[in-house]
């Protein structure tokens, strides 16, 4: 099993330096500083016109400006708004591109709907002319990589969608691809993701939190329950403390879900993983843009970047996302909710930005994303890595992390009707 793979110590005394900043080592001792962006300082009109100008013009940019390579340059091509737009502009630039997109099973589930979307992929990449490769993958294929997965996150990382990021950068380099371009990131820079939509009027302070009493089967709703009406969820969510609200918004596990995972013996003195959203002060009022912030702030560089840049390397591929640029996030920062999230459009700028030079197919098209059926494989060709991961003879029983009925515990979250929680089993079996 995996366990027998990698049997190694992480590194206890090595840590990252502060997103933006550099280290200053010298006879005085060691310091960190910012490095400040320059980019965008000045307001931008709050007016549609400007705001759709503004975005065509600093995304451009920005995509142009990581096109300039000495080696082969390839995109990823999911045929969704985002890497159709990053895409396009580089074949405008370029004349003609690589293109890269992973087909397998198609899986439906009540939060992904269906899983492959190769078939969007290479209808546009025929449209555009790209030199495009279909990279197909079963649920062996990925199971094969998890060892390598886990060897080139380099830290614990249980991101199940970088395992398709592992097997285009396997493709890219197989075609002498050398640099890959992504469509990352946009989500979190122009409002992409799902629950944005009902954001606004959740950002009031809740008076009532902390003096309800904690009805046992909403102690861990978050809005990926997608077994419930979403009207439940939603007054769920309503009498949440403002930092437990922020978590439910975007993440599976909860606080209460690990607690019966987890031995009380490890989690003895440990941090709430609630820590990361206390900037959501319960008393104050907060809205729609501060939370979408947050999450370039903290989801960004700690899921999408990080899976894109370890699994692009792990075939010494460089990758690079456009949508993470100083100067895209600068604008970001100043995007009014409205325009990001308009009606029943999610990134309606970027939408409004592109819409000429893009086919009404993909500009109409509703967010997908790329993502792995980890439920429906943990369940099936997957199980014995549940039983393995949570068997008295793992690692993770080994050093005391896990309670000692933690296999029962996972298969009832795996099986349960309301709540996906897939991604979070995962975690624990890359933990293990």
């Amino acid at each position: 099993g995996l366990g027998d793979v990698y049997k190694r110590q992480p590194y206890n005394e090595v840590k990252a330096l502060p997103r933006g900043s550099v280290m200053c080592a010298n006879k005085d001792g060691i310091a960190f500083a910012p490095y400040p962006n320059t980019f965008n300082q000045s307001p931008i009109e709050q007016i549609d016109a400007a705001l759709v100008a503004e975005t065509r013009h600093v995304v451009r940019e920005a995509v142009r400006s990581r096109l300039l390579s000495d080696v082969p340059l390839g995109c990823f091509l999911s045929g969704g708004l985002d890497s159709s737009i990053v895409t396009t502009l580089a074949a405008e630039a370029l004349g003609q591109v690589d293109t890269f997109s992973v087909s397998f099973e198609n899986v439906h589930d009540p939060y992904h709907g269906t899983s492959d979307e190769s078939e969007y992929a290479a209808a546009y990449a025929s449209r555009l002319g790209t030199r495009h490769h279909q990279v197909h993958v079963t649920a062996d294929t990925f199971r094969e990589d998890l060892s390598r997965f886990c060897k080139h996150a380099d830290q614990p990382f249980g991101v199940s969608s970088g395992l398709g990021v592992l097997s285009v950068a396997r493709a890219a380099h197989d075609q002498g691809i050398k640099v890959l371009l992504s469509g990352d990131c946009a989500d979190e820079c122009f409002g992409g993701y799902s629950w944005y939509f009902y954001l606004p009027g959740h950002g009031k302070p809740n008076t009532m939190a902390g003096r309800m009493p904690v009805n046992e089967n909403n102690a861990s709703v978050s809005f990926q329950n997608f077994g419930m009406d979403l009207a439940d969820r939603l007054d769920v969510l309503s009498t949440y403390d403002a930092h437990h609200r922020a978590w439910a918004w975007h993440y599976y596990a909860s606080e209460r879900e690990k607690a019966t995972l987890f031995s009380s013996e490890f989690q003895a003195g440990l941090q709430s993983s609630l820590r990361y959203f206390v900037e959501f002060d319960p008393s104050k009022e907060w809205n729609a843009e501060k939370f979408i912030a947050q999450d370039r702030d903290f989801y960004m560089p700690q899921e999408m970047l990080r899976k894109v840049d370890r699994m692009t390397m792990a075939y010494s591929v460089e990758g690079r996302v456009p949508f993470a640029a100083p100067s895209v996030l600068s604008h970001a920062d100043k995007l009014p909710f409205g325009s990001m999230v308009r009606g029943d459009a999610l990134k309606w700028v970027l939408r409004e930005a592109f819409a000429d030079i893009l086919p009404t197919e993909i500009t109409r098209r509703p967010k997908h994303g790329f993502n792995v059926p980890i439920d429906h494989w943990l369940k099936g060709d997957w199980s014995d890595l549940v039983d393995e991961t949570f068997a008295s003879s793992s690692a993770l029983h080994s050093h005391g992390l896990i309670a000692k009925d933690a296999a029962r515990t996972a298969r009832r979250m795996l099986n349960d009707e309301v709540r996906l929680s897939g991604h979070t089993i995962f975690c624990y079996i890359m933990l293990n």
